[in-house]
């Protein structure tokens, strides 16, 4: 790899996408995609341990920045997640995603920046 690997996670209504990319090209880094299918209406623990799951399956460096492409509605400078009457991820209105991800998949400095997917 000749520019840097970022780590992403591709969030959908019915599945789970990790991957690394390479930033230059932002072309997905050969083995390293994961899918896991996600239930959207299911509960928040269940949708966060899956969108946790695909992540850590890439074991990314310490210390990564992590792109994360999530729909809306979502406040994607805060990281929180503002779902309500679409049908989808309604439990996860009001959880701090920013915060469970930062926890979960960085060590202590590491950084999440979210994107409308």
């Amino acid at each position: 790899m000749g520019s840097p690997a970022i780590p992403v996670l591709e969030i959908g209504g019915t599945h789970v996408t990790a991957a690394v990319v390479e930033a230059g090209t932002w072309q997905v880094v050969a083995g390293t995609g994961v899918r896991r299918s996600i239930d959207p209406r299911g509960p928040a623990d269940t949708l966060i341990a899956t969108m946790v799951a695909a992540g850590t399956a890439l074991r990314p460096d310490d210390g990564s920045v992590w792109g994360v492409a999530i729909p809306g509605p979502f406040d994607y400078v805060r990281g929180i997640a503002d779902f309500h009457g679409v049908g989808k991820f309604d439990a996860l209105r009001g959880v701090d995603l920013g915060e469970v991800l930062r926890r979960t998949l960085t060590r202590e400095n590491g950084r999440i920046s979210f994107v409308n997917d």
